[in-house]
């Protein structure tokens, strides 16, 4: 038996929800049992347990939670043993197939990824989908910001000393030690600290 908050409509179209205990053989098919830990509540859990469900779910009756972390309790899948530490996100789990609000959640190896190694459950499920969406975000940003400075850098750059062969070569390839000449250090306090370039400002010098 296993624990979920089931959501369940009736004839009349109207949606309930409610705390349940039912058996494992109700869990939606897949290759790995997990017995969730810890869970999140999301935007879009938000909707699916709204009355009408958010237009994500498709069918009654339902679990939601697009997210979970556990101990794997069954799997036939062989990249996954009984008592590996996992995290689920995404893969429309909660919307279309049963999700992380309850004791376990069976559901295909794909979906499944490894707890890092150095956080525990309850710490994957701290930062969660958002989490990982906004750290994915600002990794995106930061790279595209890393691009457009490098773009400046290729027009504006001024190697001190006899280094233009270097300075092309570093424009290119990144491989050369290069020192900046600017008037001021802000723009390029990011690109220094990750680059290894000494940043000269005119007062410096």
């Amino acid at each position: 038996m296993f624990r979920a908050i089931l959501l369940e409509k009736d004839d009349e179209g109207l949606v309930t929800t409610r705390l349940q205990e039912l058996p494992k053989s109700r869990l939606p098919e897949g290759d790995v049992t997990v017995a969730i830990e810890y869970t999140t509540v999301n935007y879009k859990d938000g909707l699916c347990l709204s009355p009408n469900g958010g237009g994500l779910v498709r069918t009654y009756p339902h679990v939601g939670g697009i997210d979970f972390a556990g101990t794997v309790e069954a799997s036939q899948d062989g990249r996954y043993k009984v008592g590996d530490k996992v995290v689920l996100t995404g893969w429309r789990v909660g919307e279309v197939h049963w999700g992380g609000f309850a004791t376990h959640a069976r559901v295909k190896a794909d979906w499944l990824v490894p707890l890092p190694k150095g956080l525990t459950t309850r710490q994957a499920m701290a930062v969660g989908t958002a989490g990982f969406t906004a750290t994915r975000t600002e990794l995106a940003r930061d790279a595209q910001y890393l691009t457009r400075l490098w773009q400046v850098m290729d027009k504006r750059m001024h190697a001190v000393g006899a280094l233009s062969a270097a300075t092309s070569s570093a424009s290119s390839r990144r491989e050369c030690s290069v020192a900046l000449l600017t008037v001021s250090p802000a723009p390029w306090a990011l690109v220094a600290s990750r680059l290894a370039i000494r940043v000269y400002t005119r007062t410096a010098w």
